[in-house]
């Protein structure tokens, strides 16, 4: 019989399904991903905590419990709230109306299950592709990118399949940091070259400690064989708008491993969804086993710690203030306008207040601006600790 309810992923992860998947896989469950699931299920029963709103008259007895959510990737129901507040971040110190490039750098089919075994490797392919762009950029264009870098390591279908997504900026500063210089061109040929060997390089190192003197030989072969092959990369369109380019972007950055729209259905024991074929050029419908599904998208949720979305260069946490200053101060000699909106990251408050036109924070009975009367939050191992606050 078809379980029927509004969250069909839910229904899996408290199944008996996810229950026999965790018996039988125990051994090989990454520790991230017990923990991101069990969010997952406490977000739907809001039991992740919470605050209280109270009514400051003591003739009103009115309270409000708000339900903590999970905040994690995993989750679609967060994920949104995510990305609008990344995407308003980047949108806030980008500089606008110049020309971005969206590249993508993909590695051949036979290194996926390493870096699925060893997933420290998968810093690699950020430290190889920004390499490759830094290289390109400064050796035939003469200026220093500005990049923000995606890891992406699903397709439409789930299958594993590392690759990454760079946004870079069509210009930059000179060496000597006082010349602004653009230049939308992308030699494709040497790009893909500079990949291929940042990305060897990189990999040839690391493996020293994985392996045995055999087996690293083994490896190191293989990986010679790999470099004479092409590489796929792909340089897109000049992107010129500064929204639409975070927005495209934003697609890779932070959504959910599958949205609840493609799931279809489930059954106990097979689950149904769909995605978009690009060889077919229409959407095909996946039917499998759910132990199969399982081993998919729980491969797909990030190591503790790891993220997916870095920047570089200018980019980068530790110059982007002072170089920043430095663009803005050449882009007014040159009379370039630095005129864009901030757009203000919204808070939960202002989100309610706009989706339902209420706001959460005034008494439906009195119409007093209620504040936060407690606040319970989770410590290890599940425990929660209140913390009472006077009106």
């Amino acid at each position: 019989m078809e379980i029927i309810q509004w969250s069909i992923l839910y229904n899996i992860f408290t199944s008996k399904a996810w229950d026999d998947f965790k018996e039988k896989n125990y051994r090989n469950i990454r520790p991230i991903v017990i923990n991101n699931i069990q969010k997952f299920i406490l977000c739907k029963e809001k039991k992740l905590g919470g605050a209280i709103l109270s009514c400051p008259k003591d003739s009103c007895t009115c309270s409000k419990k708000i339900a903590f959510t999970c905040k994690c990737r995993f989750c679609s129901s967060c994920w949104k709230i995510a990305s609008d507040n990344w995407m308003n971040k980047v949108i806030s110190w980008a500089i606008p109306d110049v020309t971005y490039k969206h590249i993508v750098f993909t590695l051949p089919k036979e290194f996926r299950l390493f870096l699925a075994k060893y997933r420290k490797t998968l810093d690699l392919l950020f430290k190889a592709s920004s390499k490759a762009i830094i290289q390109i950029c400064e050796e035939k264009l003469g200026f220093s990118p500005w990049i923000i870098s995606v890891m992406h390591s699903f397709g439409k279908d789930l299958k594993w399949n590392p690759h990454m997504h760079l946004i870079v900026t069509a210009w930059g500063l000179n060496s000597s940091k006082d010349k602004w210089i653009s230049n939308s061109f992308f030699p494709f040929k040497a790009l893909r070259q500079a990949w291929k060997y940042h990305f060897t390089q990189l990999i040839r190192k690391m493996a020293i400690s994985f392996f045995s003197d055999k087996d690293l030989s083994i490896f190191l072969n293989l990986l010679d064989s790999l470099f004479k092959k092409d590489w796929y990369i792909n340089v897109g369109k000049d992107l010129h708008s500064l929204e639409f380019t975070i927005a495209y972007i934003w697609r890779y950055a932070k959504k959910p491993v599958i949205a609840e729209t493609r799931l279809i259905s489930f059954d106990w024991n097979y689950v149904s969804y769909s995605f978009k074929d690009k060889e077919l050029g229409k959407n095909t419908i996946i039917k499998e086993q759910v132990s199969i599904f399982l081993e998919k998208i729980i491969r797909h949720i990030p190591d503790y710690n790891f993220k997916i979305v870095r920047y570089s260069w200018i980019f980068a946490n530790r110059s982007k203030k002072n170089l920043l200053l430095i663009v803005q101060n050449i882009l007014s000699k040159s009379q370039i306008a630095l005129s864009y909106t901030y757009k203000h990251i919204s808070s939960w408050r202002e989100r309610i207040t706009k989706l339902s036109w209420i706001d959460p924070y005034i008494c439906p009975s009195c119409s007093s601006l209620m504040y936060i009367s407690s606040i319970s939050f989770k410590l290890k191992d599940w425990f929660f600790k209140t913390v009472h606050f006077s009106p």
